[in-house]
């Protein structure tokens, strides 16, 4: 038998193709390189270079039939191998995926924003977190930053309270870290107390405690924990109004500015503060503008003195907080008022104000309570009149 090569009559072009399709599929058993990896991309850059050859398929026109053969097997073929490879081998690359299906595979996450603190952040009594809420330390107490970041900030409360009223941090996280256990909060209402015990206040949100024996809790909404220290446990009960009024004047006490140095500055100068009648004023404008942030900052600002300007800054905030649908912020302004101003020009308007906050919670026994005691100590007054229609309604 003759080992002499088999002769290819074919014309030159379709030898040439027929050499480079086979070449093609050569490629795809051998291991992709770093500048040609094997991923979703592949079966498109072979389909591409195919079809790049296929004019020259005009070049012979006496072996088109059989040409087409050669071609559609070799397709399938190419095919068959792009099937083994991706069952077989994984590609990790981030770039084997274009952009739109990297986009669609992994979902967009909100970027961390808590700013960075330096040790002496709360020098004062207040700290505000960007927009995120406020800190607010309360007098003899001690704390220091242990790490600050973009998403988490941690602080030592050695001893003392701390109290914040902060909306949404995550992906951020608050930890407070005392000696006996750590305090993690995202956005909430709370407080913590450190004195060799540990307690935490919580009107909203959820916050999860970690103890130093290993356990960890998840405090609610509207829920307290204490725990004495050493090997006791820790107690989980339901807030009171007590425990909410103090919470309340926690978050309420206005800011003290941070010592710059040991000694006194005599030639520094504070401000002159606004009278509250003009604070009250760029209150009422920015609510009826709906700038509510910016209502809130004046109504707190007009409310901090004593006079009656100050007592009807506080209501009319409640009363702003009611409208907004924000009945436990308007309860705590409430709760502030009947602290501050007990024998106030305004205690028949503040008794209303609690019978319709009570009723915007769902608590129609409180409502009835406060009703009845408007009626007691107010009973000449347009208030009174309205808590008797109420209560002798069906």
């Amino acid at each position: 038998m003759s080992n002499s090569r088999v002769r290819d009559d074919r014309p030159e072009a379709a030898q040439a193709l027929d050499a480079r399709l086979r070449e093609r599929v050569a490629e795809l058993h051998q291991p992709a390189g770093p500048e040609q990896q094997l991923g979703a991309d592949a079966e498109a850059r072979v389909l591409s270079r195919l079809q790049a050859e296929a004019p020259l398929l005009a070049a012979s026109r006496k072996r088109v039939s059989q040409l087409r053969t050669t071609a559609a097997v070799l397709l399938l073929s190419a095919a068959a191998v792009l099937l083994y490879v991706r069952a077989t081998r994984v590609d990790h690359s981030p770039t084997a995926l274009p952009p739109q299906a990297a986009r669609s595979v992994l979902p967009s996450q909100p970027a961390c924003a808590l700013p960075a603190l330096a040790d002496d952040a709360l020098a004062g009594n207040h700290l505000a977190l960007a927009g995120l809420g406020s800190l607010v330390l309360q007098p003899q107490s001690r704390v220091h930053v242990e790490h600050s970041s973009a998403c988490e900030l941690a602080l030592r409360l050695e001893s003392g309270t701390l109290a914040g009223d902060l909306h949404n941090l995550r992906p951020a996280r608050l930890s407070i870290r005392t000696s006996q256990g750590e305090v993690i909060v995202t956005g909430t209402r709370f407080s913590v107390h450190s004195d060799g015990a540990l307690e935490v206040l919580l009107e909203s949100g959820v916050v999860d405690v970690q103890l130093r024996d290993g356990s960890a809790l998840r405090l609610q909404p509207q829920s307290r924990l204490r725990h004495p220290g050493g090997a006791a446990r820790a107690a989980l009960e339901p807030l009171s109004r007590d425990d909410v009024q103090r919470l309340s004047g926690w978050l309420e006490s206005p800011p003290v500015p941070a010592a710059v140095s040991g000694e006194s500055d005599s030639t520094a100068q504070d401000p002159a503060p606004l009278p509250s009648n003009a604070l009250l004023s760029d209150a009422e404008t920015a609510r009826r503008t709906h700038n509510h942030a910016a209502a809130r900052e004046a109504y707190r600002a007009a409310s901090r003195g004593g006079d009656e300007d100050a007592e009807v800054a506080l209501l009319r905030w409640a009363r702003m907080e009611l409208e907004l649908n924000a009945a436990p912020a308007a309860l705590r302004l409430l709760n502030e008022h009947a602290r501050r101003f007990k024998r106030g020009a305004l205690g028949a308007e503040a008794g209303w104000l609690e019978v319709q906050v009570q009723r915007a919670l769902g608590e129609r026994e409180r409502a009835a309570g406060a009703a009845r005691r408007l009626l007691t100590r107010h009973p000449r007054t347009p208030q009174a009149a309205a808590a008797r229609k109420l209560l002798d309604a069906p």
